[in-house]
């Protein structure tokens, strides 16, 4: 059986931490909570929360535990469950949420100590591992939030949190197949129930249809769960990317992103949570910042699923979207309304509480993220260009010509800093760390023009091997300074890098690289097995120069005939 927590006030807390000054000499609490018995330091006993937990800000358990004889005797079951779990998913059953609680929750999930944990992970080490800004006040912290009420959203922040737990414990894919557990894998199949029957537009249990929030945050959070633990078609990403541009379609109209865009931005006027708007006010016509920041995220992904034969629906049905006033304006420009729009967004959800240096903050990252911006656009752009005709493709590539002297212009200074940059100057500046990781990632799209320009048999002038020694020296200062995690929002680049580049030695280093990914997920690894098949098949041959399509497409097979596809 597990706790209740009570609902607590709606205002967001900053995630816990989770450091003790214990030793090991503490008396241990025989009826304590988990929380302080687990760290062996000594409980007061206080219900619902004891002291310690409170003062630490931690999750603070009581919940009845089983004696190890009957944990050992259900874990041996759990093989066969996951089996039938994944044939047959169970009904969703109605549980009650225990979490701090916020005013009028709806949200109704019993949390075990493993979900508890899963939590801890999340609001953590994931946090920080997949965003530069103080994970206490990240996007990361104002979906959990927006967990804390909705059932879909805490189910996969359970399934992603559990999930990643028991992968990062065994360190590869393989392993993992065979220990997976039941508990990460229910939440999911949960979750997708209920964001099937909200994407056709069904309520839910309560009656009551789900926001536009609730929605782009449990896909946002399942196309990570695919990214990392999704199977070898990527059927799951591309069927989560259908289901997003469905939503943009059917509830994203274009007079709703007229009056949240073009509208005097007044604060009565812009929410940055749809239920900060209160229970009177028609949700489907509100755009959310939330939303909108969700909106651009969900782009990334599909821009990067386009150039992998996969995606691409949703950045052409939010194009169509965001054409109300101006059909000639630039698809980087829509995208960068949509951020635009959203950049108060810590500010207004924390409000008194958000911290001034964090504010400053956003304001001092705010021009490498217009940058990121552009970087979604030129990937789109780019994989359309290798779908077209000789004549069409002309004509696409002078828009895209277009865009990199456009970016040129007004980026200038980011890119004269980037390169200035010294590989030895560490610092704790956000700054350096999104330079370091955003200025690589538009070298890759040229990088991948200069491919689809090749393989359009159409002349080209960029010299693709300087780009991929630009990509090659950023990318190594950050691995420097803040280690294998920061190749996580470079994969795609290192990837394009790696196949595209005639130097041998330079292809092993990004091989390399992906040989440490494969600790972070299914696909990194499929990446890496990729690489590692095409360079053999290169060394064998004695040919010189960038892959083949056909020698990449070739290394897609593994071993047993099988294709590996992925998105990265």
């Amino acid at each position: 059986m597990a706790t209740k927590v009570q609902t607590a006030p709606s205002r967001l807390s900053p995630s816990p931490e989770y450091k003790s000054k214990s030793s090991r000499n503490s008396p241990r609490s025989r009826n304590g909570c988990w929380t302080c018995r687990t760290k062996k330091v000594k409980c007061d006993e206080v219900r619902p929360k004891c002291c310690r937990c409170l003062r630490l800000k931690l999750l603070c358990d009581y919940s009845p535990r089983m004696k190890q004889s009957t944990a050992n005797r259900i874990l041996g079951d759990n093989s066969k469950a996951v089996t039938r779990l994944s044939q047959n998913p169970p009904c969703a059953p109605k549980l009650p949420i225990p979490m701090s609680e916020l005013a009028n929750s709806a949200s109704s999930i019993d949390l075990t100590s493993a979900d508890h944990e899963a939590i801890r992970y999340y609001r953590t080490t994931f946090a920080r591992l997949h965003h530069t800004k103080n994970p206490d006040y990240g996007l990361y912290a104002v979906i959990f939030s927006i967990a804390e009420r909705e059932p879909i959203v805490m189910r996969v922040v359970l399934a992603l949190g559990g999930q990643e737990l028991e992968f990062r414990k065994r360190r590869s894919e393989e392993e993992l197949a065979g220990t997976c557990t039941v508990t990460p894998l229910h939440h999911y199949a949960a979750a997708l129930r209920m964001l099937a029957e909200a994407v056709d537009g069904s309520p839910g249990p309560d009656g009551r249809q789900l926001d536009l929030d609730a929605i782009l945050a449990a896909i946002f959070l399942m196309l990570w769960y695919e990214q990392k633990f999704g199977d070898a078609s990527c059927r799951g990403f591309a069927n989560h990317l259908a289901g997003a541009a469905r939503v943009v379609e059917h509830r994203c109209r274009n007079d709703v992103f007229k009056r949240a865009l073009q509208e005097p931005m007044r604060q009565e006027k812009t929410l940055a949570l749809v239920r900060m708007g209160g229970d009177t006010r028609d949700r489907e016509s509100i755009l959310s910042q939330f939303s909108a920041r969700m909106l651009s995220h969900l782009c990334i992904y599909d821009s990067m699923a386009a150039g992998y034969g996969l995606g691409g629906r949703l950045v052409e049905m939010l194009s169509q979207a965001l054409a109300f006033s101006n059909s000639t304006l630039l698809y980087a420009d829509k995208v960068d309304s949509l951020h635009g729009f959203s950049y108060g967004l810590y500010r207004v959800v924390w409000a008194q509480d958000y911290p001034q240096e964090e504010m400053l903050d956003d304001l001092e990252n705010r021009t490498i993220y217009c940058l990121a911006s552009t970087v979604v656009q030129l990937r789109f752009m780019i994989s359309r260009l290798e779908n077209l005709g000789v004549e069409a493709a002309r004509a696409c590539l002078a828009e895209i010509e277009a865009v990199y002297e456009a970016t040129h212009d007004k980026f200038e200074e980011i890119f004269g800093i980037a390169d200035a940059l010294s590989p030895s100057f560490d610092s704790a500046n956000r700054l350096v760390a999104n330079i370091r990781q955003i200025v690589p990632q538009y070298y890759g799209t040229q990088i991948q023009l200069a491919r689809a320009v090749r393989k359009l048999g159409l002349r080209s002038k960029l010299p693709a091997e300087e780009f991929v020694g630009l990509v090659m020296s950023l990318c190594t200062q950050a691995l420097r300074h803040n280690g294998n995690d920061a190749m996580l929002s470079v994969a795609n680049t290192l990837f394009v890098a790696a196949i595209e580049t005639s130097d041998a030695s330079r292809r092993d280093w990004f091989t390399a690289r992906f040989q440490a990914l494969c600790a972070y997920g299914c696909n990194y690894a499929r990446a890496h097995r990729l690489l590692v098949r095409a360079s053999a098949t290169r060394s064998r041959s004695g040919m010189a120069g960038p892959l083949g399509e056909e020698e990449v497409s070739a290394a897609m097979y593994s071993e047993n005939g099988d294709v590996e596809r992925f998105v990265i």
